[in-house]
């Protein structure tokens, strides 16, 4: 019952929160057991290799990471927009490095730079990528919820007497 009880009188932006923490999570195990078991060219066709990109893993871990400030200190207003600036720095550099990917979907031309490739697996983490974006940004505008409401209260209370 305790746990029950620390979800209790929670504002929506710890909930928010809370929910781009858990997608974070799972885009990142995605994103690291989907790149690293695709096979192909990789730095502009020079190598061969997987295409697992560190910079990629390490904006969405510690975005998933940053979330964690929204979850902690759900009262302070903007926590939620460095797991937000993260996570869009991740989405565009992995926008970066499937663009070749994408080239051969709009070409018909499969398999040209990579093998094994899956284009649903590479719109399923820029759809959780980008939901976790627009869940944190909406967290970073909400007004504190009921905990705002109760201060507020307790505030005209105040100013009544």
């Amino acid at each position: 019952m305790k746990i029950l009880n620390f979800f209790k009188n929670k504002p929506l932006s710890f909930y928010l929160c809370l929910g781009a923490f858990v997608l974070g999570l799972a885009n990142t195990v995605i994103y690291a057991a989907y790149s690293l078991s695709v096979y192909g060219k990789i730095n502009g066709g020079a190598d061969m290799g997987n295409h697992f990109n560190a910079a990629i893993f390490v904006l969405l871990l510690l975005g998933t990471l940053a979330c964690l400030i929204g979850i902690i200190k759900p009262g302070w207003k903007f926590a939620p927009l460095i797991p937000s600036l993260l996570f869009s720095a991740a989405f565009g550099y992995y926008i970066n490095d499937r663009l070749i990917m994408i080239e051969e979907i709009i070409n018909r031309i499969y398999g040209m730079m990579e093998s094994g490739g899956n284009f649903g697996m590479v719109i399923l983490v820029f759809v959780l990528d980008l939901v976790c974006v627009a869940a944190l940004i909406v967290a970073s505008f909400t007004d504190g919820g009921k905990d705002a409401e109760s201060v507020g209260k307790a505030e005209s209370v105040k100013a009544q007497n």
